[in-house]
């Protein structure tokens, strides 16, 4: 590692900071609202998947994805 903060988990950070993700309504489900758009992802956290752009040209984790694991990881540190 070289020491730079990875882009896609700092925007990943910010979304859930600013409250952009929500739990959907199965498990492993997620809303997560975009940064910069009036428009919500539908994110699976398995397999990975998001509705957004650049999951379906990359197929590779989003910062979406990334959020949700976030949500999802303190949402059971809570129990």
């Amino acid at each position: 590692m070289n020491g730079n903060p990875d882009p896609r988990m700092e925007r990943a950070r910010e979304l859930l900071s600013q409250g952009k993700v929500s739990p959907g309504r199965a498990p492993g489900h997620y809303f997560v609202r975009s940064q910069s758009k009036p428009v919500t992802y539908l994110v699976s956290l398995n397999p990975p998947s998001c509705t957004c752009p650049d999951f379906a040209y990359r197929h590779q984790i989003c910062k979406h994805i990334l959020a949700a694991r976030m949500y999802a990881a303190r949402s059971r540190s809570r129990w």
